[in-house]
């Protein structure tokens, strides 16, 4: 296998790893110890970091080597303000008429989690400025932990994301900015409780 693909291989399971909640944040990353579970040498599990730090999903300081970063209230509430400040920029540069077929929303798993990713995706790529697409991944790379344990704290997660898709597959902009908007207030409101269910994944916390 050539450093390209066994670099592109590397940063592809540990960015998978990272975002399906396999590390809990603190979780410290040693080269050396992930170099030998991808059959590797040390170099690429480095690129792969180095790029991953690039993204917010990793973290690093000096003496403390690499780790899965900390997330507090604000910083979560910050990160749903950008988000929902993305997606309000790549509705005002929407192509209309787009065909339906950019990626299928259908295949709804049993978490909103990854559909919601893709609906986000989707809106970001029809923007006609590519950097939205970019952003609208990284930002759904950090958020999708978050959103693995929304089913612990908020109700009614299928129809919401449901009443979002259906928007966007009729070019409703109007509806669908307003529905964004709900959207990420209601996480802003229950941050704290997101969280807690972040860092507790074990405890049952009853949907409001």
């Amino acid at each position: 296998m050539t450093s390209g693909r066994t670099s592109e291989r590397v940063y592809d399971a540990l960015r998978r790893r990272i975002t399906q909640r396999a590390y809990r944040p603190g979780t410290r990353l040693d080269p050396s110890e992930l170099s030998e579970e991808f059959g590797s040498s040390v170099t690429p599990v480095r690129d792969a970091l180095h790029i991953l730090i690039g993204e917010g999903l990793v973290a690093t300081g000096p003496g403390e080597g690499f780790y899965i970063p900390h997330l507090d209230e604000p910083a979560l509430q910050d990160l749903y303000d950008w988000t929902s400040d993305l997606l309000s920029a790549a509705l005002r540069r929407q192509r209309r008429r787009q065909p339906p077929t950019e990626q299928s929303l259908d295949n709804a798993d049993d978490d909103a989690a990854t559909p919601t990713a893709a609906l986000f995706s989707a809106i970001a790529r029809r923007s006609d400025n590519r950097e939205h697409a970019l952003a609208m991944r990284w930002a759904n790379a950090r958020l999708h932990p978050l959103r693995l344990v929304e089913a612990q704290i908020l109700s009614d997660l299928d129809l919401e994301l449901t009443e979002m898709m259906s928007a966007f597959a009729i070019d409703d902009i109007t509806k669908l900015r307003k529905l964004l908007t709900n959207y990420h207030a209601r996480r802003k409101r229950s941050a704290g409780r997101i969280l807690r269910a972040f860092y507790t994944e074990d405890d049952k916390i009853s949907p409001i």
